[in-house]
């Protein structure tokens, strides 16, 4: 009985020893942050041991400290020795700070480096004219807009919005025309005959929705 008390207990002992091997043969290190933009970046990490075998490795980023793999994360998957490699950090919000770490895994097994932060820089709304109505019918007409700012960070929604009272938004009636700066044409529809309406052009991008200057006009009789 003693005897196979020892025996489990050299097991264990071989098991344990074992996987601090595995883990000690896992070393990565954060490098530095460039190219910081309202909504992107770059990282660069350097893999010091790698061990054998397939790993997966990366950046892991949140904006909370101790970022971690189960969160947002790049991931390269491939063997590999030691060596630097980089991330490109997408859809990041405007002005925000953001930890990041890299990280390489085996198995269940994952080792980070040492975390660092960086701030996204800041972003504008868009800025952007309404085009005069022209084309009125009864139950429609024409306008749309200029952008002539994208405010740092690309326009992704762009359109025009109306309602019979002033200031009409996005969440009143509103077209979709695309994306980016530049001039667009919306076409309104379903209106009702001999009514006002107030129409303004829109523009979305990561800061939020700008509109143009507002115009009135009445549907035919």
């Amino acid at each position: 009985m003693k005897n196979s008390r020892q025996t489990v207990y050299l097991i264990l002992s071989f098991l344990f020893l074992l996987q601090m091997c595995e883990i000690n043969d896992l070393k990565v290190e954060t490098g530095e942050v460039s190219d910081i933009l309202p909504t992107t970046a770059r990282i660069t990490g350097y893999i010091v041991s790698a061990g054998d075998g397939i790993k997966k490795y990366g950046h892991c980023y949140s904006k909370n400290p101790d970022p971690g793999v189960s969160g947002t994360r790049t991931e390269y998957k491939m063997a590999i020795g030691s060596g630097r490699y980089t991330s490109f950090l997408q859809n990041l919000e405007p002005g925000t700070k953001y930890y990041v770490r890299s990280y390489i895994s085996r198995d269940s097994i994952t080792e980070y480096g040492s975390e660092i932060n960086f701030t996204t820089l800041s972003a504008d709304k868009p800025v952007l004219t309404t085009t005069a109505v022209s084309d009125i019918s009864q139950s429609g007409a024409v306008s749309g807009g200029t952008i002539t700012s994208d405010g740092g960070i690309p326009v992704k929604e762009r359109g025009i919005c109306w309602n019979t009272s002033s200031d009409p938004v996005i969440s009143d009636s509103r077209t979709i025309d695309g994306s980016g700066p530049g001039t667009f044409t919306g076409i309104l529809t379903g209106l009702t005959p001999n009514t006002t309406y107030h129409v303004r052009a829109y523009a979305t991008n990561g800061a939020g929705t700008a509109y143009g200057n507002e115009l009135i006009f009445i549907t035919a009789q």
